[in-house]
């Protein structure tokens, strides 16, 4: 019955705020056999299995993970990055941030540690942000004019 409920759970979209089930529902599936163990990008609230992260579920495992659109576990802290991309974010000659300031409204703050925070007022702008800033990651200015 475990491998039927969490079947279904498989290759679906969870957005941020979804909730997924209730944390009763699925021990009760495992019929006592397994702990239920939440991986990054879930949370239990008030007894309801909620993600944080958007992504899909792909792993089949006795614990549920999200998998976000990179096809890297979902993870509760800002996006990596090289230490010189960073520095290279925060230069005034890199156009990066200006043109994507021109199309969407967000918030980014820059680690020196190469983390990078984005809030933006949506979600799909948040993720599509996010998204122009990892794949300019080894692009120069014409290209990343070209790609916003």
């Amino acid at each position: 019955m475990a491998d039927k409920y969490v079947g279904s759970l498989l290759n679906r979209i969870a957005l941020p705020g979804d909730v997924i089930s209730s944390v009763a529902d699925l021990e009760g599936s495992l019929e006592g056999k397994n702990k239920v163990k939440l991986g990054p990008g879930l949370r239990e609230v008030n007894g309801a299995i909620v993600a944080y992260k958007a992504g899909v579920f792909r792993h089949r495992n006795p614990s549920i993970h999200l998998i976000d659109c990179n096809q890297r576990r979902a993870i509760n802290s800002a996006s990596p990055c090289p230490a010189t991309f960073s520095h290279r974010l925060l230069s005034k000659e890199f156009v990066l941030l200006k043109c994507l300031g021109k199309h969407f409204l967000f918030d980014c703050t820059v680690g020196m540690n190469g983390r990078v925070w984005i809030n933006s007022s949506s979600i799909p702008h948040t993720i599509t942000v996010a998204n122009a800033v990892s794949n300019s990651e080894y692009m120069n200015n014409n290209q990343i004019e070209t790609m916003v």
